[in-house]
């Protein structure tokens, strides 16, 4: 009994021992929204193994599929985002691989600019544009100054869709504003007309 269960230790040491990558992980360079495919093939048929990204373990979502083909272990990561790079690992046993997952953003740009608006004294303003990427972020300003959210100036992010609503737009209220996102820029002018000017014209 005792040898026998000599041999069975042996046994399974011996096949620890021959437990290999035989294809390591590859490192994976790409832009957002595009897949990121990982493949490790190790010496083994049909043992299973775990993905991890930056230490976490990875489980199947909608968009992350885990599968294995006999010795092959393969990870997909569909529609990845800039902050989904990070260092992939697979494990199994007491062998692992590891890789770099890096995803570089989109381009941003401006695809639909401001257009010039006219408005009458103590109405509603809507400034709008469209940018290339629902992700980013942008700057809004009248002249050389940010305008920042408040009770007259309302910032709005919808999707790709970016607004600035004014309120009680006052005379002082016109000149020219602009959006930058990141090196873009696009302006737009504001002319504000009184109330007694507009009933002038009226009377001409």
């Amino acid at each position: 009994m005792v040898v026998a269960g000599m041999w069975i230790v042996n046994t399974i040491k011996e096949t620890q021992r021959e437990l290999l990558i035989l294809k390591r992980l590859q490192d994976v360079d790409i832009q957002e929204d595009q897949n990121a495919v990982f493949v490790c093939e190790i010496s083994v048929e049909d043992l299973q193994g775990e993905w991890y990204k930056n230490g976490e373990r990875i489980q199947p979502t909608s968009t992350i599929k885990i599968r294995q083909e006999g010795t092959k272990h393969f990870l997909l990561m569909c529609n990845v985002k800039a902050e989904d790079s990070g260092e992939i690992k697979f494990v199994t046993r007491h062998v692992e691989s590891v890789a770099r997952l890096e995803v570089e953003e989109l381009p941003v740009n401006i695809v639909k600019p401001l257009e010039d608006t006219t408005a009458l004294e103590k109405t509603r303003v809507l400034l709008d544009c469209t940018v290339s990427n629902p992700r980013c972020s942008i700057r809004w300003y009248k002249g050389s100054n940010v305008i920042l959210p408040s009770e007259r100036f309302e910032i709005c992010s919808e999707g790709c869709y970016r607004k600035l609503i004014m309120q009680q737009v006052a005379l002082d209220d016109a000149g020219t504003y602009s959006v930058q996102v990141g090196e873009y820029t696009c302006s737009a002018k504001l002319t504000v007309e009184g109330k007694k000017s507009m009933t002038n014209f009226k009377h001409c």
